[in-house]
């Protein structure tokens, strides 16, 4: 099949959605399957087209960069229409969050138009525009997926299926924790607000009142960054987290994939939520037993603190986290969206 992907971002800007993509594209095109993906471009410097790992990358024009937000909407809708042969020629169109792109000509490519969802706007609560504008995204589209089955209970739309991303059959093996007379602790996500940053430096300002042995790492970048060097390296986003998680003896985590990746590698791993949706968000992951999703910063402190001398309960609850993790792979994940398409396509 050929297979077009939309999304906002994509290599090489870092993130969740952009490593969705990118993995469930390597494991179709592992199985036979033309790939390509359609997205913006990062600078005014970047290739109009190109491919990388197998996959053919079209970029928007540069002149959607620093516009207005309609103007922004019409330069994207004119290159859709300009381009629409691009839709024509796929078997399948997977859209990723970005549905409003093709509005008009939406018509022209529905038997073939699948949706999926990844988060959410960051603004709570939830706007009821952001509500319609999906259930209608949802409504034109032939199938959804969503990432989290926590969506739905804060949405008014309903996915025909449900992924919380994979994990690399390359990772290494775990390394089973043990006592240690100094914890590292590694965060890896984006320094942003919506991640409960201000809840993990609040925990790590009571180990450093206490002294507590600790070091910490933060894998990623964001607003906070200024904040988060006071406690530690800022590494920004790098190409290789997966290094920086092998060295850590307790994982910070926010989001599903860098849950599962630290869960995958035998990483004990603390979540942070503030708010009903992330509660849910974690409470919904099926790992969630195997984790500690705490609200109060006091509560993250004694966790982070307790690896100092796991206890033997802590000890399996992370081995059998490792097990269910690792397979959870990628290819699982592209085998979901298959199963999508051949019911519709």
């Amino acid at each position: 099949m050929q297979i077009v992907h939309l999304a906002a971002h994509y290599w090489p800007h870092r993130g969740g959605v952009e490593t969705h993509v990118g993995e469930v594209s390597r494991a179709l095109i592992a199985a036979g399957h033309r790939v390509t993906v359609v997205t913006q471009p990062e600078t005014d410097q970047a290739p109009e087209q190109e491919t990388w790992q197998g996959q053919t990358i079209v970029r928007l024009p540069s002149a959607v960069l620093n516009q207005t937000s309609w103007r922004y909407k019409l330069t994207i809708w004119r290159w859709w229409w300009q381009h629409r042969e691009l839709l024509h020629s796929a078997d399948v169109i997977q859209v990723h969050d970005v549905g409003w792109w093709l509005l008009p000509v939406w018509w022209l490519v529905r038997p073939k138009l699948f949706i999926t969802f990844h988060g959410w706007e960051t603004t709570w609560p939830i706007p009821t525009t952001a509500k319609v504008q999906r259930w209608f995204l949802n409504t034109i589209a032939r199938g959804s997926v969503h990432v989290g089955a926590w969506i739905q209970e804060f949405y008014w739309d309903r996915p025909d299926l449900v992924t919380y991303g994979g994990v690399s059959d390359s990772l290494p093996l775990p390394r089973w924790p043990s006592s240690r007379t100094k914890l590292r602790v590694t965060f890896v996500g984006r320094l942003e607000a919506d991640n409960d940053i201000d809840s993990y430096l609040t925990a790590l300002r009571l180990l450093r009142d206490q002294h507590v042995p600790v070091s910490v790492t933060w894998v990623g970048d964001g607003s906070w960054r200024p904040q988060c060097e006071e406690f530690g390296t800022v590494t920004g986003w790098i190409d290789n987290p997966t290094s920086q998680l092998q060295k850590a003896d307790v994982v910070l985590a926010s989001s599903y994939l860098s849950i599962l990746e630290a869960q995958a590698m035998g990483k004990p791993v603390i979540s942070a939520y503030s708010l009903p949706l992330k509660e849910r968000y974690l409470q919904t992951y099926p790992g969630s037993h195997w984790l500690r999703a705490e609200s109060q910063p006091a509560a993250i402190a004694q966790c982070i603190t307790s690896w100092l001398h796991p206890s033997p309960t802590e000890q399996a609850h992370v081995k059998l986290a490792a097990a269910w993790a690792r397979q959870q792979t990628w290819a699982k994940v592209a085998e979901l969206y298959l199963e999508l398409w051949s019911r519709h396509v």
